[in-house]
Parts: C-alpha cells; sequence; structure tokens
C-alpha cells in the first residue's frame, strides 16, 4: 500500500461511515473508525489516527446508548454533526494529508463531541434502561 493508497482508503472508510451513520449503525462505524486508526499507525500517519481515534470514542459511546430509548431528535442532531464532520473531512482531505488539523476541524470536533456529551448527560439523568424481559 503506498501513500496514494491510503489516501483512496482514508476517503472510503469516511464515507462509509457517513452512509452507516446514516442508519445509526454506531457499531459499525466503530469498527471502521478501528480500522482507519490501524491503517494509519502503519502509515505513521499522526493525524489520522487522532481522527480515528476521536471516532472511535464517539461511536462507542452512541453504541452503549442504545441501551436507552433516544429521542428521534436527538439522534438527528447527532447524526447531523456527524456527517457535518465526515463531510468537512472529505472535502478537506489535502489538509489532513499534511498532518495538521485546521481550525474548522477541531471546531467541528469540539461541536461533536458537546452534542454527544450533552445528550449523554441527559440520558443517564433522565432514562431508563430498555427492559429486556416484560416483568
Amino acid at each position: 500500500m503506498t501513500s496514494v493508497d491510503l489516501d483512496r482508503y482514508f476517503e472510503r472508510e469516511l464515507r462509509n461511515m457517513k452512509e452507516l451513520i446514516s442508519e445509526f449503525n454506531t457499531y459499525s462505524c466503530g469498527r471502521v473508525a478501528t480500522d482507519l486508526t490501524k491503517i494509519c499507525i502503519i502509515f505513521e500517519f499522526p493525524v489520522g489516527v487522532f481522527i480515528g481515534e476521536f471516532l472511535e470514542d464517539i461511536f462507542n459511546e452512541l453504541e452503549s446508548l442504545k441501551e436507552y430509548n433516544l429521542k428521534d431528535k436527538a439522534k438527528e442532531e447527532i447524526i447531523d454533526k456527524i456527517k457535518d464532520l465526515l463531510s468537512y473531512l472529505l472535502n478537506n482531505l489535502h489538509i489532513l494529508f499534511s498532518n495538521t488539523l485546521s481550525e474548522d476541524i477541531i471546531k467541528k470536533m469540539i461541536d461533536l463531541r458537546y452534542v454527544v456529551t450533552k445528550v449523554q448527560i441527559e440520558v443517564f439523568r433522565t432514562k431508563r434502561r430498555r427492559r429486556l424481559f416484560p416483568f
């Protein structure tokens, strides 16, 4: 695999996550993010590792929230923020591959992290887990 292959792989996996999150498939998104992190380690691409780890953490936390009944509005807000970040990353791959993070990318990551944390706090304070058994 060459650096050109890494570019294509990175782009393909970001697109894959964008499609999967449309269905709130956080489990598969988390696996894709893990694979993205691994390949970036192999290619010694620190910014890619940071982004992969960030996304992996977000998706793993969202997966744990599936035990609760999330409001559709909360899901939509999270999905929109993730898609916004992924779209921005896809449109600015040249910035990532210069091994830097722009202020805009950092801002979008902060916005996403804020929304996920806000929903987590609301859910953990106010919701009950779904019952597996009806008694």
